[in-house]
């Protein structure tokens, strides 16, 4: 029998701090790799490469272990009894493969309910079901516990899930990479890995906490939860007021009325010598109003931009110009308004292709995200706006500063924020639109839409936004004019 004994230091144990580790065995964890063969025939009955249990934690403890298991294994194989191997659990890989599963079961199927043709094409398109509600998370999940977690244990020699210790935990947190930007070093954007911040640290401890909480209590693939013991990175709190909760003009991550103007006025410049200036000059007002990532104005279908004249009891008020598009993040559709140069504008474009405004419909709709993308970065950088890693604000960030614009107002709510972002809260469990059609939308849902559509009318009307940009506009100014047919 081939064998070798040793134990392995925690982190702070002061025989694990030598060059060369002593075989000191001082209350550690014992491990062992051995391989019993039959002394006769030299036919390998069994190998084991793991951790000890807990309770052994001296040499003699260890050596008294292996040779029980040695005449255990050649008792059984000289009876021609089957060989009970040693059951060490479930994998690391096993366990985060069930907990994935697990999580992903939590999504129930929905209730029976109509749907457009244009819902029915959109699933086939993302590759959905009809009661496919699995949210994003399960995605991050699967990204931190069954690639990352797992090619962890692996550089560690750590194979079963029972053998993952509180400092392989905590070092597993502190290896996760931060976010990665992009810097202009000597005039060439540069790719730059950031260091992992405490509010992502401490997300990524929850996870873990509460997987490991699954599967200690509810799987009961583990005797005892070695996450217990993390905790949050706690940081002082500043004696001065975070500036993000300031005037929006005091922050450089805000968009303001007049940085707006200055990106409108060079988006020409930006684009020239493309048939795509008026494409990105309507998606950068689309932006600016509606709050839609990138990706989903791509996606824009031409029948899902409308307007609803005034009804005949109030020939007064104003006709309600919006677009209805997808929000990936919670598998809905979000009703939004925008003003009436932005109808203008997208109703004068010509289509892409028979169904959307800005896309073929053939391909990957990524490829032409960073098409038009790349020609605002390039209208920002004219109209002055700082640098991304200076804290200039980018396409993305309209959505933040139309959130926190609505939270400033006074009937404003997080929900409010929630539902203009497209986001779920614990509070509002309606769905923005079911189907492409709005008349499809649920009651609840399509009254949620209307009263933030009317406070963020207010807001951009407070800000000097809504109405249509003079040097965008014909002389004789913006008109209410009837709607298209």
């Amino acid at each position: 029998m081939k064998r070798e004994i040793y134990p392995r230091h925690k982190a702070k144990c002061p025989n694990g701090k030598a060059k060369r580790p002593r075989k000191k065995f001082d209350g550690c964890r014992v491990y062992a790799r051995s391989s019993i063969t039959d002394p006769h025939t030299g036919l390998l009955l069994e190998e084991f490469n793991g951790a000890l249990p807990p309770h052994i934690t001296t040499k003699d403890a260890a050596d008294m272990f292996v040779n029980q298991r040695f005449a255990l294994v050649i008792e059984k194989h000289q009876r021609g009894d089957k060989v009970a191997t040693i059951n060490r659990g479930a994998t690391v890989k096993e366990a985060g493969s069930k907990y994935i599963t697990e999580q992903k079961r939590h999504f129930g199927k929905l209730e029976p309910f109509q749907i457009s043709e244009n819902v029915r094409r959109t699933q086939e398109r993302l590759k959905i079901g009809p009661d496919d509600r699995q949210h994003e998370i399960v995605e991050k999940l699967g990204l931190l516990f069954a690639i990352r977690f797992p090619a962890f244990s692996e550089e560690h020699n750590i194979r079963y899930i029972r053998d993952v210790e509180y400092d392989h935990l905590t070092a597993f947190l502190d290896a996760q990479p931060g976010r990665v930007v992009t810097e202009i070093i000597d005039g060439i954007p540069t790719k730059a890995q950031k260091p992992q911040s405490h509010v992502t640290w401490n997300k990524n401890m929850e996870s873990v906490k509460r997987f490991f909480r699954w599967l200690h209590l509810e799987a009961k693939l583990i005797e005892s939860n070695p996450a217990e013991r993390l905790k949050a990175i706690k940081l002082q709190k500043p004696k001065t007021p975070n500036p993000r909760f300031k005037e929006a003009d005091a922050n450089k991550k805000q968009w303001t009325p007049v940085t707006v103007n200055a990106v409108r006025r060079v988006i020409p410049e930006a684009s020239k010598g493309t048939k795509l200036g008026p494409y990105v000059a309507a998606i950068f007002e689309v932006s600016v109003y509606a709050n839609p990532r990138i990706t989903s104005t791509v996606q824009i279908e031409c029948s899902n931009v409308y307007c609803d004249p005034p009804d005949a009891d109030d020939p007064n008020r104003e006709p309600e110009y919006g677009i209805v598009y997808w929000e990936p993040k919670n598998n809905a559709w979000r009703d939004a308004w925008i003003p009436e140069h932005v109808y203008r504008m997208l109703t004068a474009l010509t289509p892409k292709s028979e169904k959307y405004l800005f896309w073929s419909g053939n391909g990957d709709p990524e490829s032409w995200s960073k098409r038009y993308s790349a020609y605002l970065l390039k209208a920002f950088r004219l109209a002055g706006v700082p640098e991304r890693h200076q804290g200039g604000p980018r396409i993305h960030q309209f959505r933040h500063t139309n959130s926190s614009g609505l939270m400033d107002l006074e009937q404003g709510k997080i929900e409010h924020a929630a539902a203009t972002l497209g986001h779920a809260t614990p509070t509002d469990k309606a769905r923005v639109g079911t189907t492409a059609s709005r008349f499809y939308i649920d009651a609840q849902a399509k009254l949620q839409n209307r009263r933030v559509n009317l406070m963020m009318r207010d807001m951009f009307k407070e800000k000097g936004l809504w109405t249509a940009p003079v040097f965008a506009m014909d002389d004789a100014g913006p008109t209410h004019q009837p709607c298209a047919d």
